[in-house]
């Protein structure tokens, strides 16, 4: 058997901001969310992808968690990030822009070549760096 991708989790302060921020710039939906569940003081919430056909998660973990050295962890970026498709370069242009006017554009819109395509940077509350992208080439 193969391993597959299912989720990535991501330590952040303020769940419910972080959880708002991919909600309105990657259009995820929010299908669980829980405190406490297991004793572990965390508050955690998974959103998912809009495009039903992708089953990839986002776990949110606010607080910590003895189990894993408790503390804070650092940030994804900047040039590590998480990348999220689009369908068009108008929408890759969109999200910038509603990012620029709320104060989280990282990087403007450009086109990098044929492998990279057309994208922009954005900073979530936590300072991770997401990308959006049209016409990477994935395979």
């Amino acid at each position: 058997m193969r391993p597959n991708l299912t989720h990535f989790a991501l330590h952040v302060a303020n769940v419910d901001a972080t959880s708002a921020f991919y909600e309105q710039h990657a259009g995820m939906r929010l299908v669980r969310s829980w405190a406490d569940q297991d004793g572990s003081g965390l508050t955690v919430k998974w959103l998912k992808s809009a495009e039903t056909a992708n089953p990839f998660v986002l776990v949110l973990l606010e607080g910590t968690s003895e189990n894993f050295g408790g503390g804070h962890q650092g940030i994804i970026g900047p040039l590590s990030h998480f990348g999220f498709a689009v369908a068009s370069r108008a929408e890759v242009d969109d999200i910038a822009g509603k990012a620029k006017a709320a104060g989280v554009l990282l990087m403007a819109p450009r086109y990098s070549g044929e492998t990279v395509g057309y994208h922009c940077y954005l900073k979530d509350p936590d300072g991770h760096s997401v990308e959006f992208s049209f016409g990477q080439v994935l395979e």
